[in-house]
This record gives C-alpha cells, sequence and structure tokens, in this order.
C-alpha cells in the first residue's frame, strides 16, 4: 500500500529556493509530499485556516513579515501544525529562537537543507504527533485522578506537598492551591502522627514500597476526619520525586465498625 502524501505548506517568497526545495522532495525516496508553495505570510494563514497541512516550511524573511515575529504569528494561529523554519545565515539567531518557542527544526538556506529538508519534514510531524499524543495521555491521566473518588497528593523529601489533585477539596476541604506547600503533619492528629512517620520512613528506605494505613486529619472545617491513604515510594521516579499519596474519607466507614464493636462488647457483657 502506498504510502499518502504528507500536505506540506511551503511559505517562500524566493521562486528559486521554492523550486530547489520542491526538486528535493520529488528525489526523495522514502516519503511523498504534496506541495502548496505561497509567498506571503498573510496567504499562508489563510490557507491553515481554510485547510490541513501536515507540516509548514516557512521562511523568516517574508514580503509582509521579517525575523522571529513570522514565526510566532504563525505558530499563534495553527499551534497545532508543525513548523521548519528556513533562514538565510543573517537569520540564524532569530531561527534557534524560533526553535525554542516551538519550531521542530530549523535549516539554513543552501545545498544542505535541500538535501536535508525530507528528513527534517518526517521528523517535525513525528514529533508533533508524539507530542500530541503525550498532551493527549496527560489530559486523560489528569481527567481519571481529578475524578477518582479519592484524591492524590505527593509528598516531597522536604515533607512538603509539591502536588495536591482537585479533589483534595472534596475529602479534606483545602483546594489544591492551598494544599500544596504545606506540611501536611500540622493537619494530622497527634495520635496519629508518630505511626504516620515511622511508616513513612519504612515507606523511604524502600523505592517502589507501598504501605496503606488509615489515620486522622483535621478537615478545613475543624473537625478530624478519618481517611485511609495509600502511600507509595516514588522518589526514585523522574518528573516525580515524592511520595505519593492516594487518600479518601472513611469516617462513616469507621463510624460504623465502631458501633459493631460496642455492640459486639454489650453482647459479650449480656452472656
Amino acid at each position: 500500500m502506498n504510502q499518502a502524501a504528507a500536505a506540506v505548506l511551503l511559505i517562500e517568497d524566493s521562486e528559486i529556493d521554492a523550486l530547489l526545495l520542491r526538486d528535493a522532495l520529488a528525489d526523495d525516496l522514502l516519503g511523498r509530499f504534496d506541495v502548496t508553495t505561497v509567498e506571503r505570510l498573510g496567504v499562508g494563514l489563510q490557507l491553515l485556516a481554510q485547510q490541513h497541512f501536515d507540516v509548514v516550511l516557512l521562511d523568516l524573511g517574508l514580503p509582509d513579515s521579517q525575523g522571529l515575529a513570522t514565526f510566532e504569528k504563525l505558530h499563534a494561529a495553527a499551534p497545532e501544525v508543525p513548523v521548519v523554519v528556513f533562514s538565510g545565515n543573517l537569520d540564524t539567531r532569530a531561527a534557534m529562537e524560533a526553535v525554542q518557542r516551538g519550531a521542530q527544526d530549523y535549516l539554513i538556506k543552501g545545498q544542505t537543507a535541500w538535501v536535508s529538508a525530507p528528513r527534517a519534514i518526517r521528523y517535525a510531524i513525528e514529533r508533533q504527533r508524539s507530542q500530541a499524543l503525550l498532551q493527549q495521555n496527560e489530559r486523560r491521566l489528569r481527567l481519571l485522578i481529578e475524578n477518582a473518588p479519592g484524591a492524590i497528593a505527593l509528598l516531597g523529601d522536604d515533607g512538603k506537598v509539591t502536588f495536591a489533585s482537585a479533589s483534595s477539596l472534596r475529602v479534606i476541604g483545602y483546594p489544591a492551591q492551598e494544599f500544596v506547600g504545606t506540611d501536611p503533619a500540622h493537619i494530622t492528629h497527634p495520635d496519629d502522627l508518630p505511626p504516620l512517620i515511622e511508616l513513612l520512613i519504612d515507606v523511604m528506605q524502600h523505592p517502589g514500597k507501598v504501605r496503606m494505613m488509615e489515620y486522622r486529619v483535621r478537615h478545613k472545617k475543624g473537625t478530624y476526619i478519618w481517611v485511609e491513604s495509600t502511600i507509595t515510594n516514588l522518589l526514585q521516579e523522574p518528573g516525580i520525586n515524592a511520595l505519593a499519596f492516594n487518600f479518601q474519607e472513611i469516617t462513616e466507614r469507621k463510624r460504623t465498625e465502631e458501633q459493631l464493636r460496642e455492640l459486639n462488647r454489650t453482647l459479650e457483657d449480656r452472656v
């Protein structure tokens, strides 16, 4: 089955450069490219609003736009479309800044650029797809976290909360932005704090270890509630570097358990 041609929007005002680039793409053996060429940024922006392109090849020096502003206008109008910028020697700094601000690659005009263009296009499209998939997975994970029955908090090695899911408001009454940066020991019941600290020390000494504990915390309203926390040592995980607390309120369950124990004691006394 033939591979679908990549839709390329080339924004380039030099007829010679555009011709050389189109020839390089036509000669590429690894991919097929359907190239649409325009000479002005304004026309390119209109086309992007009207139809789909897999990638944009952008000259930073155009009749209606110059330098880094050229990329910024295009990226603001179509942030989801990968961009490879072309630059003359005098615009190298602007090209590098464009990459820092979101362009996938930049090529210095000349024979080397035309040879490198097909590969740069393929890499740009693939990187953009990977980034989009990563962002989609992150959004999905965030939705799962925010809609979980409990809440999630990350505790750094300094004992401060580095992340709290929005559902922490539902469980302990503290909005996430208010909970982050605090020491949860301050809201832990004094009687439950020593065994909790002992458990945390044990967890911290064993990467990946998971423990569970029931203890009391002070709700923002001022009353103590029971929570059940599953605590996982993720201190060695890049990008996390924290103890993960997955906690939910169990006050009603604890109350029911206490009532059952009281009932059993009453029955035992009668017997």
